[in-house]
C-alpha cells in the first residue's frame, strides 16, 4: 500500500520538485526490496509468510518515514496539502474578489451559529449546494470504504485459515431456545407428532438460537438436501448441484461457514462504531465489552456522531445460503428470533433480492462496491433500506474445499433511508420553505425526509400492488395501500410519477450536466395542501451531480421570493409604526430660508429575513445627520427601522435650488454564504430663499427705486412736451395782422414765434 502511495505521491509531486522526490522515491524503493530480502532470508517461506509480508511493510514504511523527517527541510512546500486536496470553491472566491469582504468559514456542523448556511442569492446557494453535496458524498464514500474493508477481512481471514474454532452444523442445530420458545424438549404437547430439540426441527433451518450470541448465523436447507426432521443433522451433503440455476458449481455449505463466520471478526466493531453508545448493541460497558475492549472512539477530537445509528445491520450471505448478521435479531425483537424466523422458509433462495442480485458475478463483473436503490424492509414495516454491497471472491482452501477466484457471498451494511435524512439538514436553514433530498439520475429519491415528504408527496398513498411488502416466504409484512404517505412509500414513486411539478423539465436540465458539476433553474411547485389557497410557489432548484461514489445528484430548493428578498431594505417618509405605513421615498425636498437650519426625517427598514450593516457612504458639507445614526456601521436586524434624522446647514448654501446624495452602504452581517454589498440612495433637495427683513427692505427699496425713476421719467416727458406747448404772450403778430388765408376754424393770420413765422 505504501508502495502505491508513494508511486502517486512522486507522479504528482515530479513538476514541482522532481529531482528530490525522485531520489526519495528510489531509496524508499531501495529500502522496501532489502527489507523483503532479509526478511526471506531469516524465515521459512510457509506459514511465517504472512509475519515476513508485515516486517517487510512495516520496515519500509519506517525507512520512508525516517528519510522523509530528515529531508523535509529540503521541501519547497509540503507533499500534501490543503490546497492541493480541496475543492476550490469558485462562487465564494468570485464574490470575495468583487466585495473584498471578509467572510468567515462556514463548512462547520455547528447548529448554534445562526448566520450558518443563510443565502440571499442563487450564488450563496449553489455554494451551500456544494457543501451539503460534498458532505453526504463522503459519508456514502465512507460507507463504501467500511464494506470494502469488510469484505477483505473476510477474505483474509479465510486465506489465514479461518476464526479458528467454528461452529459446525452440528452446533448451530443444538441451540434452540427451547425455554424462550416456549417448547417442551420432551412432547411439544402433541402426542402425534416428533419433539421439537433443534431448529432444524422448529423450521428455522440452522441458526444460533443461543439467547446470549452476539451474532446471529444461519444455514438454509435448500442446498442441504431434503433433511428429514426427525434426525438431528451431523454431516451435510456436500455434491449436491445447484439446480436453482443449473450451475455444475459444487455447493460445500461447510467451507462457505467457515468464511461466512470470519464477519464476526469485523460486523460488531463496524456497526457499533457508527452510533452512539446508547445504541450500541454491545455492552456500554468497556470494561465488560469483549467485543470492543479498547473503546469506540476513532480519535482524540472525534467529532460528535450525526445519526443515533448509522448503520442498521451488517450481514453476509453466500452462494449456499449461509448467512451471518449483526445485530442479533433477538436483541432487536427483545425475545428468541433469528434469520430463520425473518425469512420464515428454511429452504428460501435469496439470489434474487434487491440486495443480493445486484451482486451476482452476471451482474457486476467488475466486482465493484455499489449503493442498491432503497426496497422495503421485509423485517420491519414501514422502513427502507439502502445497502451497501460488495461480492466476495475468494481464491485458496479452506475446509477441505479449493477455490480459484471464485464468487463466494454478497456482504452489505444496511442503512435506514429516514435515519440518514439529517445528512440534509442544512438545506432547511437556507430561506424560510427550503429544503433538499438526494436523487438517482432518474429522480427517483435516494434519501428525503418525512418532512420533505409531507411538502410534495400526496397525503395518502396509491392502491399500486407493489406497495404490498411480503417475506421471502410469501407472508405479508406490511400493507402500504391507501395509507399515510410515509419516507419509506416513495420508493414506488419517483419525482418524475409526481404531478404537482414539471419534474420532466428539471430531469432534463439534470441529464445536461455532466458528472461533478452543478446549476440551478427555475421550477413552479405546488405543495400538498396549498393546491387551492396559493397555487404553485416558484422555487430556484439548485443541483450538483455527482461524478464519484455513485450516479446520483442533490437537489436543493428554495423559494424564488425568499431567496431574492431576503435581503430587502427601503427608506420610508417617516418613520413606521403599527397604526401607520409610509411610502418608500427615493427624494426628499426641503425649503428653508437664507441664515436658518431645517431637518429632515426618514427611517431606513430592513423588511428581509436577514440583518445586515450599514454605514454612510459621505455626507454633503452642507448636512449633518442626527442621533440615533452615526458615521459608524450599524446594525439592522430583520424586521427592525433605523430613524434618519438630519440638519441642513444654510450659511453654506446659495439662495435658490440645491441638491445632493445621501449614500448607504448595505452588507449581508457576516454571513458566510450570502455575498449581498449594495448601495441606497437618497436624494436630498433644498430650496433656499432670502430672510423677511431683507425682503421688507428690499421692498422700500424698490418703491423708492420705482418713485424715482416714475419722477424722472415724467420731468423728461414733460421737456419733451415743451417743446408743443405754445404762450401766447410769445406770439407777436404785425400791427394790423397779415392774413394768410381761411379755415375750418376760422381765420389763419401770420406771427412771429420766437423768430420764427407761423400761421396761428
Amino acid at each position: 500500500k505504501n508502495h502505491i502511495t508513494m508511486a502517486n505521491i512522486a507522479s504528482t509531486t515530479k513538476t514541482q520538485n522532481q529531482a528530490f522526490e525522485q531520489d526519495l522515491y528510489e531509496r524508499y524503493e531501495q529500502g522496501y526490496e532489502q527489507g523483503y530480502e532479509q526478511c526471506k532470508s531469516s524465515r521459512r517461506r510457509t506459514s511465517s509468510s504472512c509475519s515476513c509480508e508485515h516486517q517487510r511493510e512495516q520496515e519500509a514504511h519506517e525507512q520512508w518515514e525516517s528519510r522523509r523527517t530528515t529531508s523535509s527541510s529540503k521541501r519547497k512546500r509540503p507533499l500534501f496539502s490543503d490546497d492541493n486536496n480541496n475543492q476550490r470553491r469558485t462562487a465564494t472566491n468570485k464574490n470575495h474578489e468583487q466585495h473584498s469582504k471578509p467572510k468567515k468559514n462556514h463548512h462547520t456542523h455547528s447548529d448554534s451559529d445562526d448566520k450558518s448556511y443563510k443565502i440571499c442569492n442563487v450564488v450563496g446557494g449553489l455554494d451551500i449546494t456544494r457543501y451539503i453535496s460534498r458532505d453526504a458524498r463522503s459519508f456514502f464514500a465512507d460507507a463504501i470504504d467500511d464494506i470494502e474493508l469488510i469484505r477483505e477481512v473476510i477474505s483474509e481471514t479465510a486465506n489465514n485459515g479461518g476464526v479458528g474454532h467454528r461452529l459446525t452444523l452440528k452446533e448451530l442445530n443444538g441451540t434452540l431456545d427451547s425455554d424462550g420458545r416456549g417448547y417442551n424438549t420432551a412432547n411439544d404437547g402433541n402426542s402425534n407428532r416428533y419433539p421439537v430439540r433443534t431448529t432444524v426441527d422448529a423450521g428455522i433451518g440452522y441458526v444460533d438460537d443461543r439467547p446470549d450470541r452476539f451474532i446471529d448465523f444461519y444455514v438454509g436447507l435448500f442446498f442441504l438436501g431434503n433433511a428429514n426432521a426427525n434426525v438431528n443433522v451431523t454431516t451435510l451433503l456436500q455434491d449436491r448441484q445447484d439446480y436453482y440455476y443449473n450451475s455444475t458449481e459444487k455447493i460445500d455449505a461447510v467451507a462457505e461457514l467457515a468464511i461466512v463466520q470470519a464477519a464476526a471478526l469485523i460486523f460488531p466493531w463496524i456497526v457499533d462504531r457508527k452510533a452512539k453508545n446508547p445504541n450500541r448493541w454491545s455492552t456500554t460497558d468497556t470494561l465488560h465489552d469483549h467485543h470492543h475492549q479498547n473503546g469506540k472512539s476513532t480519535g482524540m477530537k472525534k467529532e460528535p456522531f450525526r445519526f443515533d445509528s448509522l448503520y442498521s445491520a451488517a450481514w453476509i450471505g453466500s452462494w449456499g445460503e449461509v448467512w451471518s448478521y449483526y445485530p442479533p435479531l433477538n436483541k432487536v425483537a427483545g425475545g428468541p428470533y433469528t434469520l430463520g424466523d425473518t425469512l420464515g422458509d428454511p429452504y428460501v433462495i435469496m439470489r434474487d433480492t434487491p440486495f443480493i442480485k445486484p451482486n451476482l458475478p452476471w451482474n457486476n463483473p467488475s466486482r465493484e462496491a455499489r449503493f442498491t436503490k432503497p426496497y422495503p424492509d421485509d423485517a420491519e414495516a414501514g422502513v427502507s433500506i439502502i445497502s451497501c454491497l460488495a461480492p466476495v471472491y475468494y481464491t485458496g482452501k479452506i475446509a477441505n474445499k479449493t477455490y480459484d477466484d471464485t464468487y463466494i457471498a454478497s456482504t452489505g451494511l444496511d442503512i435506514h433511508v429516514d435515519s440518514i435524512s439529517r445528512l440534509l439538514d442544512v438545506a432547511t436553514k437556507l430561506t424560510e420553505g427550503s429544503f433538499a433530498m438526494l436523487v438517482d439520475f432518474d429522480l427517483d429519491i435516494v434519501v428525503i425526509s418525512q418532512e420533505v415528504v409531507e411538502k410534495i408527496y400526496p397525503e395518502r398513498t396509491g392502491f399500486e400492488e407493489e406497495r404490498v411488502t411480503h417475506r421471502h416466504s410469501g407472508e405479508i409484512v406490511e400493507d402500504r395501500r391507501n395509507v399515510t404517505y410515509l419516507v419509506s412509500d416513495t420508493i414506488f414513486q419517483g419525482l418524475s410519477k409526481l404531478e404537482n411539478a414539471d419534474w420532466h423539465s428539471l430531469h432534463t436540465f439534470l441529464e445536461g450536466l455532466d458528472p461533478g458539476e452543478r446549476d440551478y433553474s427555475k421550477l413552479n411547485v405546488t405543495l400538498t395542501g396549498d393546491e387551492e389557497d396559493n397555487g404553485a410557489i416558484e422555487f430556484y432548484v439548485m443541483y450538483e451531480k455527482w461524478k464519484y461514489v455513485a450516479d446520483w445528484a442533490l437537489l436543493v430548493f428554495a423559494p424564488v421570493n425568499e431567496v431574492d428578498d431576503a435581503i430587502h431594505v427601503r427608506i420610508l417618509e417617516n418613520v413606521p409604526n403599527e397604526n401607520s405605513s409610509s411610502r418608500e421615498v427615493d427624494t426628499i425636498v426641503l425649503k428653508v430660508r437664507k441664515g436658518g437650519t431645517v431637518s429632515g426625517h426618514a427611517a431606513i427598514r430592513n423588511d428581509g429575513a436577514l440583518d445586515v450593516t450599514l454605514s454612510s457612504r459621505g455626507n454633503p458639507h452642507w448636512l449633518r445627520l442626527q442621533p440615533p445614526f452615526s458615521d459608524d456601521v450599524q446594525i439592522l436586524r430583520a424586521g427592525d427601522s433605523l430613524d434618519l434624522n438630519f440638519e441642513v446647514l444654510t450659511d453654506q448654501l446659495d439662495v435658490g435650488e440645491t441638491s445632493s446624495i445621501l449614500s448607504f452602504l448595505i452588507q449581508d452581517d457576516s454571513y458566510p454564504d450570502c455575498f449581498y454589498v449594495q448601495e441606497k440612495a437618497l436624494r436630498i433637495t433644498v430650496y433656499v430663499s432670502l430672510g423677511y427683513y431683507f425682503f421688507l427692505a428690499l421692498t422700500l427699496f424698490i418703491s423708492a427705486g420705482f418713485l424715482a425713476a416714475y419722477t424722472y421719467v415724467e420731468r423728461r416727458k414733460k421737456e419733451a412736451d415743451s417743446v408743443w406747448e405754445v404762450k401766447k404772450s410769445e406770439l407777436v403778430y404785425d400791427d394790423p395782422p397779415e392774413v394768410l388765408g381761411r379755415g375750418t376754424f376760422g381765420l389763419v393770420v401770420c406771427a412771429e414765434y420766437r423768430g420764427t413765422k407761423v400761421a396761428v
